[in-house]
């Protein structure tokens, strides 16, 4: 590899990625822009992944492997695959997603055409464990307007957050807190990209996002923490609530910045979105393994969950009858959105 720093850094973080690592690797490979460096940072993995990943390094220059030998938590390897990269530009990828073949050109080219945008997020297509289409998702073009208020609103109103994934500057990227070891890290990571920055978007759909068990919101909080240590949180989206609030307190946040972006999130509150937040929160907390059953506090968050979003709340005991929720007792834990 040239000593010179590529233009583009891609950071492949990694537990045990096989089987879909081999097609997330082959995606990045096929690349049509191809002055790119691919780190690939492997958390004790104990699957095949580090001899497909040293297999890869071997035969591709613009490779590297990395890996620690005991588990660190997946936020900090997401940080470690940054801040062991070089390019002005980066993005990371998950393991278990692909990249489309003009991703990183199609990113490029809008970053170079528009430098007041620090990150360049294309839409996503879902696919399941097979490969199977599930639908798309486009971001709101409202990310990139110069009022600050607009670009916030446009992001709080979305259900689901996927603009983590998009190609980013590095040197806005240095400013935010990067990934903690909290629920919904890669929303606050966003949210402090925004309150300093436009986000340009693509309407091609270059990203495909793996949605299966393992995004459950339970499963990803044990897998951000070392040693996947304890059970999740309760009331996690109220949490991600309290997160966003502190990051308007940054150090380097003005003051009117500050102001817009509380107004924001204290209209948010009374959304429709942030309402069906709320509303999983409700039902993962009936679902909560070893729970206890009382009948007063168990029907209070059943009536809670009719009156915030009924539609919603009908589903959910389609999924799951009210009877049976009722009856209290281990319950498994259930996607956060």
């Amino acid at each position: 590899m040239s000593s010179a720093a590529p233009p583009v850094s891609v950071g492949l973080p990694v537990r045990n990625g096989m089987p879909y690592l081999l097609e997330c690797l082959e995606s990045i490979s096929r690349q049509s822009f191809g002055d790119f460096e691919l780190l690939i940072c492997d958390n004790a993995s104990t699957d095949d992944t580090e001899k497909v990943a040293r297999d890869l390094a071997r035969a591709d220059s613009r490779v590297r492997y990395k890996r620690v030998e005991s588990d660190a938590g997946a936020s900090a390897n997401f940080n470690l695959a940054f801040n062991d990269t070089r390019g002005a530009l980066f993005t990371w990828v998950a393991s278990d997603d692909r990249l489309m073949p003009s991703y990183i050109e199609h990113c490029v080219a809008h970053l170079a055409a528009h430098r007041e945008h620090a990150m360049c997020v294309p839409g996503v297509r879902f696919i399941d464990e097979s490969g199977v289409t599930q639908g798309l998702l486009h971001q709101p073009t409202a990310l990139s307007s110069p009022a600050l208020r607009t670009r916030l609103q446009a992001y709080l109103d979305r259900r689901s957050w996927y603009m983590v994934y998009g190609l980013a500057r590095r040197e806005a990227l240095v400013r935010t807190g990067l990934f903690s070891p909290r629920f919904g890290s890669d929303v606050v990571l966003m949210w402090e990209m925004l309150l300093r920055f436009r986000l340009g978007t693509l309407p091609e759909t270059l990203v495909d996002y793996r949605r299966y068990e393992v995004k459950h919101a339970d499963v990803v909080w044990r897998g951000i923490q070392p040693e996947g240590a304890g059970q999740a949180p309760r009331w996690l989206h109220v949490g991600l609530f309290k997160d966003l609030l502190e990051h308007c307190d940054g150090v380097d946040v003005d003051p009117v910045t500050r102001v817009v972006a509380r107004r924001a999130l204290h209209r948010w509150l009374i959304s429709t979105p942030f309402r069906d937040l709320i509303v999983d929160d409700l039902r993962d907390e009936l679902r909560r393994s070893g729970r206890r059953y009382n009948p007063v506090y168990d029907t209070v968050l059943l009536a809670a969950m009719a009156l915030l979003r009924p539609s919603r709340a009908i589903r959910n005991a389609r999924r799951e009858p009210f009877h049976q929720i009722l009856r209290g007792g281990d319950a498994p834990s259930s996607p956060s959105r």
